[in-house]
């Protein structure tokens, strides 16, 4: 158990550094390149580590948080690419049905919707990107993670399973 930690932490700690080198600063555009409008304020936020519904950890992975309403609104909208073992994480003062969509957005992704009890209850996966589909929670969720498409899977996280927000930094 020992060894999966500390690898996991190294691995962690390897994606948030890279994450870091990826984000927007001034004069680059939300994908890093170039010049965009305005590049969404983000800060690095420590951890989210998903867990089955026993509270067995399975993956934990490093996050972005949008810091006001405008970022929030943005999100992950005109990136290019996002670091596998990266996510951004969309907290709310209070549980609501959520919905998002993908205008603007050229990544893939799976939408984690999660209670204020940290239990998942719902998952859009491998939602399309550059639509203007909707992708609602189908009942009240106070935080959203948006990860790579696909992560869902490969991981085995499912509706009914936890998430630990105690390593996030607000």
């Amino acid at each position: 158990m020992k060894c999966f930690c500390l690898h996991q932490a190294l691995l962690v700690a390897t994606f948030v550094l890279s994450g870091l080198l990826l984000m927007p600063g001034p004069g680059r555009g939300a994908d890093g390149v170039g010049d965009a409008p305005s590049a969404t304020p983000l800060r690095s936020g420590g951890l989210v580590t998903f867990l089955t519904a026993a509270g067995e950890p399975i993956i934990s992975i490093a996050i972005e948080i949008p810091q006001d309403r405008a970022a929030r609104l943005r999100g992950l909208m005109h990136r290019r690419h996002l670091p596998e073992g990266m996510g951004m994480l969309f907290m709310y003062d209070r549980e609501q049905q959520r919905s998002f969509w993908m205008k603007n957005t050229y990544i893939p992704l799976d939408m984690i919707f999660i209670d204020s009890s940290g239990e998942i209850v719902g998952i859009a996966e491998k939602t399309q990107p550059l639509s203007e589909q909707s992708y609602p929670s189908q009942v009240p969720a106070r935080y959203v993670v948006e990860v790579n498409a696909g992560f869902c899977a490969t991981h085995g996280i499912k509706i009914g399973g936890l998430v630990d927000l105690s390593q996030i930094q607000v």
